[in-house]
């Protein structure tokens, strides 16, 4: 399983995937500091903070709490923005190899299939957590460094960035799905439109909340996943057996 793990990763376009998490990260930084831009322009920092119960003390200037907007815009889009990502790496490790066949990956043995989509399985939400974590850490750096330089006071707490990671687990864990449409018929465009779909459903949140969407629930995250996991599982059971019986 390792072996086929690390030959999986090594046949990876690593050039290709890293500026499409370039591009990713500095579209969801843009869009991010517009909306915040754009909320304190118009003074509505203060209130998306006390709509989403962050401990707030200065009320009386309108961009004292742009570090806490901008971190909970930031771990939204982040996680939004890298659904798209993970899409993508379902798109180029799983759908485009098993439609074309190539690398030898599918052979006439059920077992040795089963077990090589789950090693790409285990790439891609592996590539997915860390490109999220990663993300997530330049967006926190950023803020930190832009907070020192204009006097703001920010701090992310160990607890609240655990708590961060645990919800990139389940995100990652959730974002599997669109590999079962991709599968359907092998389809690329399919696999990022129903991660577009899915985007938009666990972004969606709560009337006045941000950090009440589904993608911050822990007990969503959770039922989500195991889902995910099922109709993968289901998905890659059926798959394996549609090649054997072809062959």
């Amino acid at each position: 399983m390792l072996t086929l793990i690390q030959k999986e990763i090594g046949n990876l376009p690593k050039m290709k995937l890293l500026s499409v998490w370039l591009i990713l990260l500095g579209v969801m930084t843009v869009i991010t500091s517009i909306i915040v831009l754009g909320l304190g322009t118009n003074n509505q920092l203060t209130e998306i903070i006390i709509q989403n119960q962050i401990a707030f003390n200065d009320h009386g200037n309108a961009w004292a709490g742009w570090p806490l907007a901008t971190s909970l815009f930031g771990s939204l889009f982040t996680q939004v923005t890298f659904l798209f990502f993970e899409a993508y790496l379902i798109s180029v490790i799983i759908i485009e190899a098993v439609r074309q066949q190539s690398s030898n990956q599918l052979s006439s043995h059920p077992i040795r299939n089963m077990k090589l989509l789950w090693c790409k399985i285990l790439v891609v939400v592996s590539l997915s957590f860390v490109a999220q974590v990663v993300a997530a850490i330049i967006v926190q750096l950023l803020i930190k460094l832009i907070a020192i330089e204009t006097g703001s006071s920010y701090s992310l707490t160990v607890t609240s960035f655990i708590h961060l990671l645990v919800i990139m687990v389940g995100t990652v864990l959730v974002g599997l799905l669109p590999l079962v449409f991709g599968m359907i018929r092998y389809s690329t465009i399919m696999t990022m439109l129903s991660s577009v779909i899915l985007s938009g459903i666990l972004s969606n949140a709560f009337p006045g909340t941000l950090s009440n969407s589904l993608m911050n629930s822990l007990p969503c995250l959770l039922v989500g996943s195991i889902m995910s996991l099922s109709c993968v599982s289901i998905c890659v059971f059926t798959s394996v057996k549609k090649v054997t019986n072809t062959q």
